[in-house]
């Protein structure tokens, strides 16, 4: 009885045309169409559709080189690249929790936690201040408007204690809120930086979360660099070594998943560079004398940041991997953070030895929503049980829900979001 014919999934049809295309750099689709059905022969492709695949995974024939990629069945790149991050030697979970390690899962995975017991199922693993915190901008708002703590983003009507206010209209709802945070604030103060209001007025226009997350990390280490930037200031050099283990993956890259991303691919740098250049003024150089002067006074006569840090904090091409590390990182319960503790407790039990997992998109999504989400951190198409198995069952009852994602994702990559 002759094989049922199918016609192979986009996933399905990317890999193989990897495969061939790393066998057979030269090769016109016409030809690779040949070997492709040859090694696939209940399989039933166009040319016209495989040339579609090959132009959207960058395997035409053209392409300069076809590097072998790392098996992770994202269909989007011919050599995948993961988000990289390194390990903080002196950064240990002692000062949060006695029940886990940190563990090095290779370049694909990462950095995770590894129990160090059995942790029963309830039990609180983990609690930690926000390394920054970064609300919603509906709180942020409230923040603007006093009515909540600008460092810790409790209403001010809870206060205990009466309220620090600053010299703008935002408040601390108390003493030890006002010292954490008021030194940071200020380079993102309108009185006592004003060359940050474009830069804020920008992002909230946006509504764009990475800037100003990124500008809260920056504010962070400049008033810490005012402390001095010779060896004695361990806290500064501590805090950029976290910056430089965060995950990492530029914004440039990150688009590249998008479907149909070239056609918005001028609008989006138009605006990733406008957005750098009101950072740069904000934290930075800013473009009227009397604000410089202020931005310097805040700073102090004898601010130096250590050798290569301007560049890493504020060049262009690190400003984008800056925006990259903001969004990997910036989770509703997560380091880079928009609540005011970060608690985690196990759901179930975990065996000593086991790793930790957390889910890094809303499981409640569908399915294409989910694997959306993680090509764009960089993570490729996810293939765990329920996303496969919802997948084919997705597929089997339409395909519906498939293709209002796909329009999603052409949308997304149009418009560069």
């Amino acid at each position: 009885m002759a094989e049922n014919v199918i016609s192979p999934s986009e996933d399905d049809l990317t890999n193989a045309a990897r495969s061939l295309r790393i066998s057979y750099p030269t090769l016109g689709a016409p030809r690779l169409l040949s070997l492709l059905l040859e090694a696939n022969s209940n399989w039933t492709v166009s040319e016209k559709r495989l040339r579609k695949v090959l132009q959207k995974a960058g395997l035409s024939a053209s392409s300069n080189t076809i590097t072998p990629s790392v098996s992770n069945n994202d269909g989007d790149a011919s050599s995948h690249e993961y988000p990289t991050s390194r390990m903080v030697e002196h950064l240990t979970p002692s000062k949060w929790t006695n029940s886990v390690k940190v563990a090095d899962f290779g370049r694909e995975k990462g950095k995770g936690l590894v129990a160090t017991k059995l942790v029963a199922e309830g039990e609180r693993i983990w609690v930690e201040d926000p390394f920054v915190m970064c609300p919603e901008w509906e709180l942020e708002e409230l923040q603007r408007g006093a009515h909540a703590c600008m460092y810790c983003t409790r209403p001010i009507s809870l206060s205990i204690t009466p309220p620090m206010p600053c010299k703008c209209s935002a408040m601390f709802c108390n003493r030890l809120c006002h010292a954490r945070g008021a030194p940071a604030h200020a380079f993102l103060c309108p009185a006592q930086n004003p060359a940050a209001v474009p830069f804020l007025e920008h992002v909230r226009k946006e509504q764009w979360k990475a800037p100003y997350a990124w500008a809260l990390f920056v504010a962070l280490i400049l008033s810490h660099a005012v402390k001095g930037v010779d060896s004695t200031n361990k806290e500064l050099y501590d805090m950029l070594e976290v910056l430089r283990g965060l995950a990492a993956l530029s914004l440039e890259k990150r688009v590249r998943v998008l479907a149909n991303w070239q056609a918005g691919d001028a609008s989006s740098r138009a605006l990733w560079k406008r957005t750098h250049t009101l950072f740069v003024q904000a934290l930075y150089k800013p473009a009227d004398p009397v604000y410089a002067k202020k931005l310097q006074k805040l700073k102090g006569k004898s601010i130096a940041l250590p050798p290569g840090v301007e560049d890493e904090l504020f060049g262009y091409d690190q400003f984008l991997v800056g925006l990259g590390k903001m969004s990997l990182n910036m989770e509703a319960h997560g380091g880079l953070n928009q609540t005011p503790r970060i608690t985690i407790i196990a759901k179930s039990a975990i065996p000593e030895g086991e790793e930790l997992v957390v889910s890094y998109v809303d499981p409640s999504q569908d399915v294409w929503t989910r694997r959306r989400m993680l090509k764009e951190w960089g993570f490729g198409t996810c293939l765990c049980a329920r996303c496969v198995q919802e997948a084919e069952s997705s597929k089997a009852a339409g395909g519906g829900v498939e293709q209002k994602a796909e329009l999603e994702d052409e949308l997304r990559g149009f418009l560069g979001v």
